[in-house]
């Protein structure tokens, strides 16, 4: 709707000439006004600023005297620049539902604003010692959620920060989640004890986790589309069709066994894709989707993204094989190449693509390099 949204960018304070910062200020002055009665989505976005230089951010009154209206607030920069509008509750926002608050500083003092009723849509990313379980959340009303609170070490302990156990607590609260980002910050305390409930998330579409934290979980989540583990490519593209789509960073598992045990949890996987920026992929784990495995017996595309010098035509070919064999459906698509950084150091780089025709034959094109055509091409039947 026309004049309900404005992106507010960044402006030092301290070295831009004083007309400059009039004009902004005039700028969303008369945005406001000609707004008028609309429901308000306001981002601003300073990473030039903190606490020290400025005791609060100038615009901060203009923000107040809309907060009636305001529906969407985001806020990138030193949070505690905005601590007086982030102590409002329902009563002073009553429309607010979404709240992303993404600080360079300190946490604020204090953040009211995570219990205002009507809030549905969180993101919460800070560097300081937050627990994001103690927030003041209604979390079961909570549609989207984002957290990233890094543990910061006290000098005798780490306090604050997220385990994969705290993943697992924050999901059971949220029985309406559709779209879910957590980052594990610190290690898990083993001597705790674990709880295997089911956790149910009938709408969960998306799932991005930094860690492999969903060991030993039974999660039921039947419309999850994307499932994403660790620092894999940031594109969250999802499946055209009702498929299941995995990207997962194999360096977060230390054995082929703990791969197995996660794709087992998702048997409805159809695209998969496994990499590693930081270490190679085992052939181990190739071997984990051949006979007498029946991991993901839906799988119809595979991608693998490795600088791994063990991999060749052969190896992957025996792969392919091996799972055209079995009385599941055999891929639709097989590919696999070195990531971009590592194709002008390794000698073993390829990019090997298998195709299922209506016949249930494979056809393999191998070349070496991304810019290179295809030059050889088998029947693998």
């Amino acid at each position: 709707m026309l004049w309900s949204s404005i992106h507010i960018p960044a402006l030092n304070y301290s070295l831009t000439p004083p007309s400059i910062l009039l004009r902004l200020e005039k700028i969303v002055e008369a945005w406001l006004e000609r707004s008028a009665t609309c429901p308000l989505s306001i981002s601003v976005s300073d990473d030039q600023n903190y606490l020290g230089d400025l005791l609060e951010h100038p615009l901060v009154p203009q923000l107040i005297s809309a907060a009636q209206r305001l529906r969407h607030l985001e806020l990138t920069g030193d949070a505690t620049l905005f601590r007086r509008l982030l102590r409002f509750d329902s009563k002073d926002l009553p429309l607010l539902q979404r709240l992303w608050i993404d600080s360079t500083g300190s946490r604020p003092d204090s953040i009211d604003g995570f219990q205002i009723s009507t809030l549905e849509d969180v993101t919460l990313r800070v560097f300081a010692s937050v627990d994001p379980q103690s927030l003041p959340l209604r979390w079961s009303q909570l549609i989207s959620l984002r957290l990233e609170c890094l543990a910061v070490w006290t000098g005798y302990s780490y306090e604050g920060g997220l385990d994969s156990r705290g993943v697992f607590n924050i999901l059971k609260m949220c029985p309406n989640l559709v779209h879910c980002e957590m980052r594990v910050t610190k290690e898990s305390d083993l001597n705790s004890p674990l709880d295997t409930a089911p956790i149910i998330l009938p709408c969960l579409n998306t799932l991005i986790l930094s860690d492999r934290a969903l060991e030993n979980w039974n999660l039921i989540a039947p419309n999850l589309r994307l499932l994403q583990i660790g620092g894999v490519r940031d594109d969250h593209k999802l499946a055209q069709d009702a498929s299941l789509s995995a990207d997962i960073d194999s360096y977060r598992f230390s054995s082929p066994d703990e791969l197995r045990d996660l794709l087992y949890s998702f048997p409805k996987i159809s695209y998969l894709r496994l990499c590693s920026a930081t270490a190679c992929i085992p052939l181990d784990y190739l071997a984990l989707f051949e006979p007498p495995n029946d991991l993901c017996p839906e799988l119809i595309h595979f991608t693998i993204l490795s600088p791994s010098n063990e991999f060749s035509d052969a190896a992957i070919l025996a792969v392919v094989k091996a799972r055209m064999a079995m009385p599941t459906p055999p891929f639709k698509s097989f590919a696999s190449a070195s990531s971009v950084k590592w194709r002008s150091i390794s000698c073993l780089n390829f990019n090997l693509s298998f195709r299922t025709d209506s016949k249930s034959t494979s056809t393999m094109y191998l070349h070496s390099g991304s810019s290179m055509p295809a030059r050889d091409s088998r029947s693998i039947g």
